[in-house]
């Protein structure tokens, strides 16, 4: 990654209005939308001013921002008649839009969270059942590539390997292999155009705010489509180059106790407690809204000690004023109708391990462009990215028919 130079406000903003499209290519190379990038090339206006160096340029423009960081309460009209102003029109765009897909498509990278510790401010709270879960909570790691094409990493676990020996000094000591996997994967690209009439550019009602929440909509819409594709990818494993399956482990109901095309709370219980192998351990359940009514109508008749005590394995607690406590361990979520092959599958994962994000650096694409034809301005957002399988032992999937 290009190191950044920094400058004060004024030199900046000289570049800035000079060649906007630069300094916005600059930001993309370094995985930053505008405003991260303008404040880590001069971090003086955030630290001495308490704002985006973005804002103050917009200021400078007589553009007016809301309280809100994602939207502007001027006119579209007003961004229109200088690139500069309309490279910040974009900005404030691009935010509403990753700010919705942020849920799925973490920024930066680093390490979700452990399901063993208590939730950080920043995570969402838990949720007993149904569709409060953050999908951005089964992503154990996230970050970018320099390539369309990506070779996750082939890590064959066993324990004894990790296992830290007694030796004796002078000997070697025993090693644990990481390796490039042999499978070779291609990303893939995704995109949407926004076509806006000219009538709707130069109209003093059409507010930025009003086209941010377009694109705000537009992202949930996104964020549904990449969970169902994650769903998949953890389900049933990535397309490869080679004949191995690198899909989750399947086994049946009745491997854990259960009636085959029965779901019962016991077996479905014994599935979560052991059907992935110390280290790992189930921390999120995701199904089908068929399998999520079967598992209601169960737990709403469950009484008595049998209710608290096994619930309460697994995180969950007919006590309500307990059940925050409880739900640290397991939470579930209802997935996308297509998210899951088939509605008597339930996948299981430990999130620390099972998937991750890739993301192609630099190819949030933004791209704009006059149609004198159809009399629009077109905008272009893309995004070129993949899902890989962390580890083949952090997922598994009970199939309640078998």
């Amino acid at each position: 990654m290009k190191p950044i130079v920094q400058m004060n406000y004024e030199k900046f903003k000289e570049a800035f209005v000079a060649d906007p499209v630069s300094q916005m290519e600059q930001a993309a190379e370094r995985g930053m939308n505008l405003a991260q990038y303008s404040n880590a090339i001069c971090p003086e206006v955030l630290i001495e001013e308490k704002r985006s160096l973005t804002n103050k340029l917009a200021q400078d423009a007589n553009l007016q921002f809301e309280t809100t960081s994602v939207s502007l309460s001027s006119p579209v009209r007003d961004f229109v008649d200088a690139p500069w102003k309309e490279a910040l029109l974009w900005d404030v765009l691009q935010r509403s839009y990753y700010g919705q897909r942020s849920g799925i498509t973490m920024e930066g990278s680093g390490v979700v969270g452990s399901p063993l510790l208590p939730f950080s401010s920043g995570q969402p709270r838990p949720v007993a059942v149904g569709l409060g879960l953050n999908p951005s909570e089964l992503v154990a790691v996230s970050h970018q590539v320099d390539s369309n094409n990506y070779q996750s990493l082939e890590w064959d676990y066993d324990e004894s390997d990790m296992q830290r020996v007694k030796v004796a000094p002078g000997t070697d000591v025993p090693a644990t292999t990481l390796k490039e996997s042999s499978d070779v994967f291609q990303m893939s690209k995704w995109g949407v155009r926004f076509a806006l009439p000219y009538e709707t550019l130069i109209n003093n009602n059409t507010r930025v705010n009003k086209l941010a929440s377009m694109m705000q909509l537009e992202g949930l819409t996104e964020q549904n489509r990449m969970f169902v594709e994650l769903c998949d990818v953890i389900e049933n494993g990535e397309p490869t180059t080679t004949s191995t399956s690198r899909g989750a482990s399947i086994a049946g109901i009745s491997t854990f106790g259960g009636t085959a095309g029965t779901f019962d709370v016991i077996p479905f219980l014994n599935w979560a407690d052991e059907a992935l192998s110390y280290p790992f351990q189930i921390s999120h359940i995701l199904m089908r809204k068929p399998r999520m009514r079967d598992f209601r109508t169960k737990l709403a008749a469950l009484t008595g000690n049998l209710a608290l005590t096994q619930l309460s394995s697994i995180g969950l607690s007919p006590d309500l004023e307990r059940m925050d406590d409880f739900m640290q361990r397991v939470r579930f979520g209802r997935v996308p109708d297509d998210a899951i092959s088939n509605e008597n599958r339930i996948i299981g994962l430990d999130n620390r391990a099972a998937i991750e994000y890739v993301a192609r650096q630099g190819m949030a694409v933004r791209e704009q462009a006059n149609e004198i034809k159809s009399q629009t301005r077109q905008v272009v957002i893309s995004d070129t990215y993949l899902w890989a399988k962390l580890n083949l032992q952090a997922s598994h999937v009970l199939n309640v028919a078998a």
